[in-house]
């Protein structure tokens, strides 16, 4: 019946971002996929250009806004 259908429908939950294959910036399959901490991931080249585009101090995810590292502090010193 209709109603057992939207109840099916309510169900439906999206994918985990990690399953999505899809590159959000250029909607083609993710080339050489980069995963940040939230579990978002896309092209590394389109991440890399939208980084590069916006000088933020802090970089955060496009999707969800949450708060990276930036890469400076990624990388470890050893003098």
């Amino acid at each position: 019946s209709e109603s057992e259908r939207e109840t099916d429908e309510e169900k439906d939950e999206p994918l985990p971002p990690s399953e999505v294959e899809v590159c959000a910036f250029c909607l083609d399959a993710k080339r050489d996929p980069v995963q940040l901490r939230c579990q978002h991931s896309f092209c590394r080249s389109c991440l890399s250009l939208f980084y590069q585009a916006r000088n933020w101090p802090a970089k955060r995810c496009p999707l969800c806004r949450s708060d990276l590292e930036p890469l400076q502090k990624q990388i470890v010193s050893v003098n």
